[in-house]
């Protein structure tokens, strides 16, 4: 069982990921799952709530899973353990992380990562998030139904529970 969590969490996170990281004029390809859409529902969702803490985010310039490491385990350090809301925020922060910026946002003298760089940076960001949701917390992730229970998944009660399907939201 840990291993097709394994594969369908590494699936519905590299779907994300994959969608946040694509050219910025480039167009949207269709979620590969119904799961991989409702996270995108949610994280659209956190990402217009708390839109200038992700754009502070964009253009990291370290090591990208170095990082969503250490946003992981200061998140569950807490000892409240996951929530769909906690799952949902470091999902969205690795989105961030991988942005594609236009090229007229990125600094003088800065030079913008290849599609090579980037994808590389999408599967350590997958293989991290893989390590926290499942091979650390899988036992809750499977206690809450995996990602087959966000078939729904729309808006978020601010403590980590579903409550409706998820209202049309400005995007930028």
């Amino acid at each position: 069982m840990a291993h097709a969590l394994r594969e369908r969490t590494a699936r519905v996170l590299t779907d994300y990921l994959q969608h946040c990281a694509r050219e910025p004029d480039a167009r949207s390809c269709d979620p590969s799952t119904p799961e991989a859409a409702a996270l995108r529902r949610a994280a659209d969702q956190l990402k217009w709530s708390y839109r200038s803490f992700f754009v502070s985010c964009r253009d990291f310039r370290g090591n990208r899973a170095e990082l969503l490491q250490q946003v992981a385990q200061e998140m569950l350090a807490d000892g409240r353990g996951l929530s769909w809301h906690r799952v949902v925020a470091l999902v969205t922060f690795a989105g961030t992380l991988v942005d594609r910026l236009p090229p007229e946002t990125h600094g003088v003298g800065v030079r913008r990562r290849t599609r090579e760089e980037v994808d590389w940076d999408c599967q350590c960001l997958v293989d991290v998030l893989c390590n926290v949701l499942v091979d650390q917390n899988g036992a809750w992730l499977e206690a809450h139904g995996g990602w087959v229970s966000w078939r729904g998944a729309g808006t978020w009660d601010g403590k980590g529970r579903a409550v409706g399907k998820a209202p049309a939201v400005p995007v930028s």
